[in-house]
């Protein structure tokens, strides 16, 4: 099985988690968030992060160890894992927030 590689953020070590199959309220469903079919995760020991999914162990582990080659690259993976309109950042979870900066990034790249 593939190594994990550190946290592309931050650089801690990361691990593999497994979401059970769950239904979401309705108010997340309006926000866009799907329920969940059952998905192994890679979260980040230190920044908590968690980018990276699954349907099984090792199709979370590839997509965890892809590292961004170019901006349109990141900017392709960013939008499929965290939509601009699926969280309001109140949610704990620091990706939407990094999302929002590298979007802000991206934005002044462009002119």
């Amino acid at each position: 099985m593939t190594e994990l590689k550190p946290c592309p953020f931050c650089g801690c070590e990361a691990h593999i988690n497994y979401a059970e199959p769950h239904t979401h309220s309705e108010q997340l469903k309006e926000m866009g968030l799907p329920d969940c079919e059952g998905k192994h995760f890679i979260e980040c020991t230190g920044c908590s992060c968690a980018i990276a999914c699954g349907n099984d162990r090792q199709e979370a582990i590839l997509e965890w160890n892809k590292r961004f080659s170019s901006w349109d690259m990141l900017m392709e993976i960013l939008n499929e894992h965290y939509p601009a309109d699926i969280f309001n950042g109140s949610s704990g979870d620091p990706g939407p927030q990094i999302a929002v900066k590298i979007r802000e990034i991206n934005a002044l790249r462009k002119g």
